[in-house]
């Protein structure tokens, strides 16, 4: 076999087959001819590559330096003969190529003739697939590796970097599975095949989609310069689309929205010493790349604390006006509650405009929730709570005193004036007092008046009502009475008997018998004055606003009105509706509270004050109600004052 030549190509290749003499025959596979009869295939036994006898079937493919035309017009399309010898040039071999190939030299050559064994053998070639184009965090996804080769593939593997992931032998391909992906499985995949000729290696970009993760950082905080926030989001794809930023309370309330200025950064300004702490908070950043997350959440969140510093600041609620009853006829209680964003370290009580002082003062620190309003919401703090008991001073008659509270960043003041009511048995504040009914000492009133707590009967009021066109024809409320019927009222005590003579007082002209009872009438078909707070009527508005335009979009032209008033001493609780669709209201309350932290409803706090006011003050309860009605304004009950 020493005239037998082995030739290896790959698939593809271009290849030319030499003969040592002119060659007058070439001879090859017969697979590749068109008619296959026994005159034009020849069988040759030769050994094969392994050593074995193999009996070869041969066609001829040139004749004399001319293509036979018995080839396959494929074949007749790759073959050439070139130079003097005619040697063979085959192009873009294949599979099919594989076989023996004879060159049968002229008579006259003296050389042996020249047989070339032309045998196909090539390493593998490799094909990638990923089951899934697009791939989010959470899925199963499986990626395909399958090799052609000869011969047959002998091991394949897949590979993350150079770490092996799986591995087979003697297949043709393999698949690796991957589930529950993450953001941590992103990367480039090679898949490694090899057989006797070689070995082949291809990659694979794989790219996990995931929701982003967001981290939010703040610059060094100044009181007297700007406060920067960025949000700065991490996930794949990395275009983002930014929320306004939420401001909460330490305790998650909501307190505003706000834009910033280039998405992700937010620029707090800086605000006066007093509303220092209503930028303090947490800052949501809402961020979005289209990938929701576990929960099918479409944002994700990112939160920082900032807490502004500065010198501790007085509760709106707290009173400049105290009413001071204590267990000691010689001690003045005064309490104050303030919020400081660090330890309170003094507190101080003068009296304004005296050169005594107390003999002996008693403090009390007790940290407390307490209720502000930030930004126009009304939100929880952790509060300080400072009770002032002041012995050896004159409990009775007015004082007025400097309270200053400081911190490490500052101090500041606030002026209480206190007004004692002597000593009393029941000491639990103002509300104490009015749920137990104390009784007025007689000799406090002047000109001998009854005290407001006596029940003195009243004749009852001739009203009527007349159509008012100008707010909605509700009926309004007009004194049916001649000025030359009314006198002033005459002093009488408490043994006095009602006027009999026909006459009646202004009080008994204005006090209608309704008003000595509790507040359970509707007074909606009532117009006239109604004493009711500034900031609580607004909110009102701003609610049914909100709430109709949400609710009942399809209402194009709203009309509002009163549906039902409750009085409750001199404040209101409205419910409103709308006149042109089903909208309504609940029962919203036009007045603030005073906070009593004890079982059932806290009183209103204008209440409080006409009960304090009326213990100290002449006029009495029957004025008072008088003055009211005088005003067009619904008196309040007897009771609730």
């Amino acid at each position: 076999m020493e005239d037998v030549e082995y030739k290896y190509f790959s698939i593809g290749e271009d290849i030319t087959l030499k003969c040592k003499c002119v060659a007058l025959y070439w001879n090859g596979p017969a697979l590749n001819i068109v008619k296959r009869t026994e005159e034009e295939i020849s069988q040759v036994e030769i050994t094969d590559i392994y050593g074995n006898m193999k009996t070869w079937n041969l066609s001829i493919y040139t004749h004399g330096g001319k293509i036979a035309n018995t080839l396959s017009l494929q074949l007749v399309k790759r073959l050439n003969l070139m130079g003097d010898n005619f040697d063979l040039h085959i192009t873009n071999l294949s599979s099919f190529d594989e076989g023996l190939y004879i060159c049968d030299s002229t008579v006259n050559c003296s050389l042996p003739y020249n047989r070339y064994l032309r045998y196909s053998e090539y390493k593998p070639s490799i094909k990638l697939n990923v089951s899934e184009n697009v791939i989010v965090e959470g899925e199963t996804v499986q990626l395909y590796c399958t090799t052609r080769s000869n011969p047959k593939t002998t091991s394949m593997s897949w590979y993350k970097e150079d770490k092996e992931l799986i591995s087979t032998t003697s297949e043709s391909s393999l698949s690796y599975k991957m589930s529950n992906v993450s953001r941590y499985d992103t990367g480039n995949y090679r898949c490694s095949a090899q057989n006797e000729i070689g070995n082949t290696s291809s990659e694979i970009s794989v790219v996990i989609l995931y929701p982003p993760v967001v981290n939010v950082w703040k610059r060094k905080l100044s009181r007297n310069s700007t406060l920067k926030i960025q949000c700065i989001a991490q996930g794949e794809p990395d275009s983002y689309n930014y929320f306004l930023w939420e401001h909460r309370s330490r305790f998650d309330e909501h307190i505003r929205y706000l834009g910033g200025t280039v998405n992700e950064i937010l620029q707090l300004s800086a605000v006066n010493v007093a509303n220092t702490y209503q930028n303090s908070g947490i800052y949501i950043c809402n961020v979005s790349n289209g990938i929701p997350d576990y929960h099918r959440n479409d944002f994700q969140q990112g939160r920082i604390f900032v807490e502004f510093e500065g010198p501790p600041v007085f509760v709106a609620y707290n009173k400049r006006f105290q009413d001071t009853c204590s267990t000691k006829e010689s001690a003045i209680t005064i309490l104050i509650n303030v919020y400081s964003s660090s330890k309170i370290t003094c507190h101080l009580i003068t009296e304004v405009g005296s050169i005594s002082s107390a003999k002996d003062m008693d403090v009390a620190i007790n940290p407390i929730l307490i209720k502000e309003i930030f930004h126009g919401a009304n939100i929880t703090l952790n509060g300080t709570e400072i009770v002032f008991v002041l012995n050896g001073l004159n409990a009775g008659g007015f004082h007025s005193f400097n309270v200053t509270v400081c911190n490490i960043h500052g101090q500041s003041s606030f002026v209480v004036n206190s007004n004692s009511f002597g000593y009393w048995p029941f000491n639990k504040g103002l509300a104490g007092r009015l749920q137990r009914r104390r009784v007025a000492p007689v000799g406090r009133f002047q000109n001998g008046r009854i005290p407001w707590n006596v029940p003195v009967p009243v004749p009852v009021l001739e009203l009527s009502t007349t159509p008012d066109q100008d707010i909605n024809n509700a009926p309004v409320v007009e004194m049916n009475v001649e000025q030359k019927d009314i006198k002033d009222e005459p002093t009488i005590t408490s043994t006095s008997a009602v006027h009999n003579d026909g006459i009646k007082t202004r009080s008994q002209l204005l006090v209608s018998s309704y008003d000595l009872k509790t507040e359970d009438e509707d007074w909606s078909s009532l117009s006239g004055m109604r004493f009711v707070d500034h900031e609580e009527m607004m909110k009102m508005l701003n609610i049914v606003v909100k709430a109709h335009t949400k609710e009942f979009k399809y209402c194009k032209n709203p009309e509002i009105l009163a549906h039902r008033q409750v009085k409750w001493g001199v404040c209101w609780k409205y419910n409103l509706r709308c006149n042109n669709c089903t909208y309504m209201s609940p029962v919203i309350k036009l007045y603030k509270e005073v906070v009593t932290n004890k079982p059932g409803t806290n009183p209103g706090a204008p209440n409080v004050a006409v009960a304090a006011v009326l213990h100290d003050c002449p006029i009495g309860s029957t004025k008072f109600q008088e003055l009211f009605a005088r005003m067009n304004c619904p008196p309040p009950s007897r009771t609730s004052m």
